[in-house]
């Protein structure tokens, strides 16, 4: 088949395959059940009518969905801060940065969170069209005129179909996009209709190629050009945020591991509940009666036998089921190490040293990914101010990534005691406590401690 606009790069259906699983199972239960087959198979004697009421019986134990949650919220437990360079012009914008009312740290923590799932994200600054008579790339002051301003908009890793590549001066850069894009257009006066799009992006160009709709026919018609146009960039504003990065705009899941051990309890799960359907019911068993003999059972029933015949109820012994609970408990144990969780299990007192061992181990990799997402939001920042024609830049600003120090220096009663024992001073165990946000970020330690040693001299 001769490819066109919507046909994918190699490149995005390995990377397609990678993201499936990870991606269904933060749709929960409805979206693991709507995968069928393709995450839990079917047994070779297993009808289908039989098939699904295990797949719809059963329930998702997500400890993939909970692990994504509870490494960004480590993360973005504090703000994002802004710097006092970012350009007083530009500065507003970070209070809406799509456009629909999303402030920069909510904005920036969703997109983390894609990025924890896929292993790699984008983030596209986008600018209104505007369009000048001659055709020619709209200037600056063409831009003010409309009233135009920058805004951000996700891309999802399954959104980027293709991609084209070229080394300028020794730096790698893109050369082509294609973004494949889904929205919801008016449709009559009360209706809608879904409309699929592909956005192919070149230095300083774009296109629009919209899939035409073959009227009486349910099968998808080709992509057609319905709009093309100048851009003053002369790049791609497309900017990457890695979590696992494998290669230019690549990346795979970072908690694939974990996804993979969710998958199985998924199955295991199925296979339990399915045991335990058949087996909390006692099976009657009667013999000495013809084959196709009725016997009619109830409670205000009287079961009638011919002289020779017996009925008795056969019950599991139930060790099945208590392997499979036990099978379980051994995936959800495997699942809490997979998803980077911190626990230190010891018969004894853990102390603060092994607990700041463990804290660092498993918080290096989410550090790393920390301070990726705040390169990656200066250089949108950076984006956003070319085309606003700022010529100092967009500025600095700093992402939460000290959840890891923090943890290794011990809790806050551990603090106590070793400021009761003399270990540390008075305003190492306060500052300690501000950076735990157990105190308040603006107190300040110095007027602090001189309120404690005024109250302790009038004592």
């Amino acid at each position: 088949m001769t490819a066109d606009v919507s046909t994918p790069s190699a490149r995005y259906l390995a990377g397609a395959e990678k993201r499936l699983l990870p991606r269904t199972l933060m749709g929960g239960t409805k979206a693991m059940q709507a995968a069928g087959q393709k995450f839990m198979l079917k047994h070779p004697a297993e009808s289908d009518a039989a098939y699904d009421v295990r797949l719809k019986g059963t329930t998702l134990y997500n400890g993939f969905k909970q692990a994504v949650h509870a490494q960004t919220g480590k993360v973005f437990s504090r703000p994002v801060i802004i710097g006092e360079d970012v350009p007083p012009l530009l500065a507003p914008y970070l209070d809406d940065m799509d456009g629909q009312g999303r402030e920069l740290t909510p904005f920036a923590m969703d997109v983390f969170m894609d990025a924890m799932v896929d292993g790699v994200t984008f983030i596209l600054v986008d600018f209104p069209v505007v369009q000048r008579e001659d055709g020619s790339a709209p200037t600056l002051a063409d831009q003010q005129v409309a009233g135009a301003r920058p805004y951000c908009v996700p891309v999802l890793a399954d959104q980027l179909i293709g991609w084209s590549t070229s080394n300028e001066s020794g730096t790698l850069q893109l050369s082509q996009v294609r973004i494949k894009e889904t929205c919801f257009e008016q449709d009559g006066e009360w209706g809608e209709k879904e409309v699929h799009r592909i956005r192919v992006l070149t230095p300083g160009a774009f296109a629009i190629y919209e899939q035409q709709v073959i009227p009486g026919s349910t099968s998808a018609g080709k992509y057609v050009l319905v709009d093309q146009g100048a851009t003053s960039l002369p790049f791609i504003p497309l900017v990457p945020i890695y979590a696992n990065r494998t290669g230019f705009m690549e990346g795979e899941p970072p908690l694939s591991a974990l996804a993979d051990l969710n998958l199985e309890h998924w199955i295991s799960s199925s296979e339990n509940r399915k045991a335990l359907t058949f087996l909390r019911f006692a099976m009657l068993a009667i013999t000495g009666v013809a084959a196709d003999a009725t016997v009619a059972i109830g409670p205000d029933k009287v079961l009638k036998l011919p002289a020779g015949a017996d009925a008795k109820y056969l019950e599991h012994t139930g060790a099945g089921i208590k392997a499979g609970f036990d099978d379980l408990a051994a995936i959800e144990k495997r699942m809490e190490q997979a998803s980077m969780t911190v626990r230190v299990e010891n018969a004894g007192k853990v102390t603060a040293t092994a607990a700041a061992i463990n804290s660092e181990d498993a918080n290096a990799g989410l550090k790393a990914i920390a301070d990726g997402l705040g390169d990656s939001l200066e250089l949108v920042l950076q984006y956003m101010a070319q085309m606003m024609g700022i010529a100092t830049g967009g500025g600095t600003l700093e992402v939460n990534d000290d959840f890891a120090q923090a943890a290794a220096m011990g809790t806050p009663a551990e603090l106590l005691a070793a400021y009761g024992m003399g270990a540390i001073s008075l305003e190492t165990y306060l500052a300690e406590l501000q950076r735990r946000h157990v105190l308040d970020d603006e107190l300040n330690i110095q007027d602090e401690i001189e309120r404690i040693q005024g109250a302790a001299q009038m004592a």
